[in-house]
């Protein structure tokens, strides 16, 4: 078990990898909660927010929204298991928030989870699934056509949210 900050644990029997945490100190909020205020406030009373699973898959999300030119902050829950832990339903209230969750079992289940929980919070519940496994496959799939358009990045780089401040 890592004694470390959380790291991807490549798995050697062709499985799927997995986000390992040192023991006792697994996250209580999603990946980019923190700036989850900032990024709402750059894009507006009517920015949606998208839900992943994972800090890979909300990074490869984010990157997509960018290129697609979406106005919403990407947050990624660290386990499929408990996807509602650490979720600010008060910053979610009255948003269209999108369940886009892996392609799998696991993620449906997720999905079901958050949308009975967001249910009378959320305006609109929509769930995408990508169109690979998982929005970082996604991404690689689709690296030639997004390199070609770069993206305008918001505040959901630190630097950008620190210049805003």
């Amino acid at each position: 078990m890592p004694r470390g900050p959380a790291h991807l644990e490549t798995r050697l029997d062709g499985g799927k990898p997995k986000y390992r945490f040192p023991a006792g100190r697994s996250p209580k909020a999603p990946f980019g909660v923190d700036l989850l205020s900032a990024a709402l406030g750059f894009y507006g009373d009517d920015a949606g927010i998208v839900i992943v699973e994972g800090a890979l898959d909300a990074l490869a999300r984010r990157r997509i929204a960018r290129h697609r030119g979406e106005r919403c902050a990407v947050l990624g829950v660290a386990s499929a298991s408990t996807p509602c832990e650490g979720l600010p339903f008060d910053l979610l209230a009255g948003r269209r928030v999108v369940l886009a969750l892996d392609v799998d079992d696991a993620g449906d289940e997720a999905a079901s989870k958050l949308a009975d929980a967001l249910d009378d919070v959320a305006s609109e519940l929509e769930r995408e699934r990508p169109p690979g496994k998982d929005w970082g496959e996604c991404l690689v799939d689709d690296a030639a056509t997004l390199e070609a358009h770069p993206p305008d990045w918001g505040p959901d780089l630190v630097s950008d949210c620190e210049a805003r401040e």
